[in-house]
């Protein structure tokens, strides 16, 4: 989880999910819940709304239309301002649609940044569209878990494990992830 970003004096960020059907800005709020920060989207029950353009988002914001970040405090301080600006910063940016690819090209190709990245944002959009099924397949003790903290290691250990694990049964792991995270975000101009 990255820390929030104060926007406009409300602790969103905007971030762009990138799927291999397609790619979209949105934006994540985290609010305190019984087990730790709860990931919200801009979305309704369970559903990401992710916008082609950032154009089109900002526009969605100005709207009025309903969705699950509308009851935050300042929200209205958000949907008036006149310039706004939704561009996601580097660790905004989600890059889903080349986990499969990169994985199955082996230990020496991965980008460490970008894996657990991916990881961080498929945890979010699962936890806000209750998805149990990717929320388990990327849970402690299972294989995508075991490797997000391999990555996170990054120590002469768990560089060794890494270079052992079997790249083509992860990126199977990773495209069920994908699957069911495909469902639940709305792509929209």
């Amino acid at each position: 989880m990255t820390s929030p970003t104060l926007f406009l004096g409300v602790e969103l960020e905007p971030v762009q999910l990138c799927l291999p059907t397609d790619s979209g800005y949105t934006l994540r709020y985290y609010r305190e819940g019984e087990d730790g920060p709860e990931p919200v989207f801009l979305g309704s029950k369970g559903v990401v709304f992710a916008f082609r353009t950032t154009e089109g988002l900002v526009e969605f914001l100005r709207s009025g239309a309903e969705h699950d970040l509308a009851g935050l405090e300042g929200w209205q301080d958000v949907a008036a301002e006149d310039d706004i600006d939704v561009t996601p910063d580097e660790m905004g940016i989600y890059q889903l649609d080349i986990v499969v690819e990169m994985l199955r090209a082996g230990a020496d190709s991965w980008d460490f940044e970008l894996l657990v990245l991916a990881g961080e944002a498929a945890r979010d959009v699962a936890k806000y569209a209750e998805l149990d099924e990717v929320l388990a397949a990327l849970g402690p003790g299972s294989p995508l878990d075991s490797l997000d903290d391999d990555l996170r290691d990054g120590g002469l250990m768990a560089r060794r494990r890494l270079k052992k694990r079997d790249g083509d049964g992860l990126a199977i792991g990773w495209r069920g992830v994908i699957g069911r995270l495909t469902p639940v975000i709305d792509f929209r101009d």
